[in-house]
């Protein structure tokens, strides 16, 4: 029994080398390879010269900023979806800076009319939430414009669609 089972171990052991030696290694090459052409660090890439591999969207210009904001996720993601969703080409950076700034300048500015401390925070608050409630300004803004566009476009494709010509045409 133990020659059956020693016999048993030595040949499954021969089948998984050879596996690996002429299967499983080459192909864990292969991906090797692959991604070795996909992540790449430079510019002189020619996917990215394509347009092949999107880039990711950097939070901030400035590398230190860059990586806190990177840090604290779902906060700067929430930020990032909705300045995409209004079409500006601003950094979630530019925003909270801008936000800091509007508090700072709100805190100062009531400071120097001499009001209580509750209305000098106030001020800091509303002015920090500025370039938000602009953020979303832009936003309603933008999806009115397509709200109202969209309906035209659907028609421009029904009409290509039923002069014979083909959807991409339409498009």
């Amino acid at each position: 029994m133990v020659f059956v089972a020693v016999t048993f171990a030595l040949a499954l052991a021969i089948v998984l080398g050879a596996y690996w030696v002429f299967v499983a290694r080459l192909e864990e090459k292969e991906q090797t390879e692959v991604r070795g052409r996909i992540r790449f660090r430079g510019e002189s890439s020619p996917l990215r010269g394509l347009g092949v591999l999107k880039e990711a969207d950097r939070l901030s210009a400035i590398g230190v900023l860059d990586e806190f904001l990177g840090r604290s996720g779902a906060l700067t993601g929430k930020l990032q979806e909705l300045i995409g969703l209004s079409g500006l080409k601003v950094t979630v950076a530019v925003v909270v800076l801008a936000s800091m700034a509007g508090a700072l300048v709100g805190y100062v500015a009531v400071q120097f009319a001499a009001l209580p401390v509750w209305a000098r925070l106030l001020a800091a608050v509303l002015g920090a939430l500025l370039p938000y409630a602009a953020l979303r300004f832009m936003v309603r803004r933008r999806m009115g414009q397509f709200e109202e566009q969209l309906p035209e476009a659907i028609d421009v494709i029904a009409r290509t669609l039923r002069a014979g010509h083909a959807f991409t045409t339409g498009l």
